[in-house]
């Protein structure tokens, strides 16, 4: 009895591989998502020295102006006053913009750490206020071949930021750590299933001499389950996020001070075999308050609020791997 209860249980494990063998020849990845929903996945970026990721990114935002007081400001006292005088009396300005960077691996350690330089490759800005749309080409010129080097983990975690084009020597380099973390998908040590979920925080404290910025970035991740991205088998994650972030200026003899909440929500696709990120998309919305004063006349002084739709979408562009 105990010799057929075996053959028994064999003929079943056969017919069970048959099936999804057969399945698997007219179902593209019925093997990876039997195997997802058994076992799991451990999703890691994955990399080797001389890679290169060529990633296109754009953001999308309206600012919808509440309310401009300028009770004792005179014209003419800066720019920065004069530009929320004139969006006070538009009540809406839009701002999109387009960057094309490469992620290159400059050397990669045995413990899982990868040395990773960013270089902006091509910028496009482009503000409209009213009927009239303009090309910020300043802006523009300062991002094109901007650089920053750093240091990434197999999890997602930026361990070490060591430098940018950008930033002046002096800014904490802590702060930009924290910087590029909230702004990648990090993964936990351990098996994901569909309807795993995890959650992240990242305190961002920057600093420079006329600058300085403490925020709180909490994001709650979901791993929906194995979805096909553009013919390649990915792993989706639902994204919730919220923030509360304030930052302080001193800069052109004005005390200015800008606090904003905000959430959002969005999806990431994971190519989980080669450890890349194919594309994410967010979607946020952020109430803003802006104070200042002069520092020459602190009778001069105003309160702005704002608030503003915001569409932040990440794709792989090219793989050299």
């Amino acid at each position: 009895m105990k010799g057929s209860g075996i053959i028994k249980t064999v003929i079943i494990i056969a017919v069970i591989i048959v099936v999804i063998g057969f399945l698997a020849l007219i179902i593209p990845g019925t093997v990876e998502k039997f195997a997802f929903k058994q076992f799991g996945i451990k999703l890691q970026y994955k990399f080797n020295t001389g890679d290169e990721l060529k990633y296109a990114m754009g953001t999308a935002i309206i600012y919808n102006i509440k309310k401009v007081d300028l009770p004792n400001v005179p014209r003419g006292s800066s720019p920065f006053i004069e530009t929320w005088r004139e969006l006070g009396s538009q009540k809406q300005m839009a701002q999109e913009t387009q960057l094309l960077y490469t992620e290159k691996v400059k050397s990669y350690t045995p413990d899982g750490i990868a040395q990773i330089s960013f270089q902006v490759n091509d910028a496009k800005i482009r503000e409209t206020r009213g009927l009239v749309s303009i090309e910020n080409a300043p802006m523009e010129n300062i991002l094109k071949g901007a650089n920053f080097l750093l240091k990434l983990n197999s999890l997602g975690e930026v361990t070490d930021f060591q430098s940018s084009s950008l930033l002046p020597g002096n800014t904490d380099p802590s702060g930009m750590k924290s910087l590029f973390t909230s702004g990648n998908a990090t993964f936990p040590d351990k098996k994901l299933r569909a309807g795993s979920s995890w959650e992240q925080t990242v305190e961002l404290p920057i600093a420079t001499a006329q600058l300085s910025s403490n925020g709180t970035y909490k994001y709650t991740y979901t791993l929906e389950g194995l979805e096909n991205f553009e013919k390649i088998t990915s792993v989706l994650i639902k994204i919730r996020l919220s923030m509360d972030q304030v930052v302080k200026s001193n800069a052109s003899n004005m005390e200015v001070t800008i606090t904003t909440k905000g959430s959002g929500e969005g999806t990431t696709y994971f190519d989980y075999k080669r450890g890349r990120l194919l594309q994410t998309i967010t979607n946020a919305k952020l109430e803003n308050t802006i104070t200042f004063e002069s520092v020459k006349n602190p009778s001069e002084k105003g309160k702005i609020n704002f608030d503003n739709n915001m569409l932040i979408q990440y794709k792989l562009m090219e793989d050299s791997k």
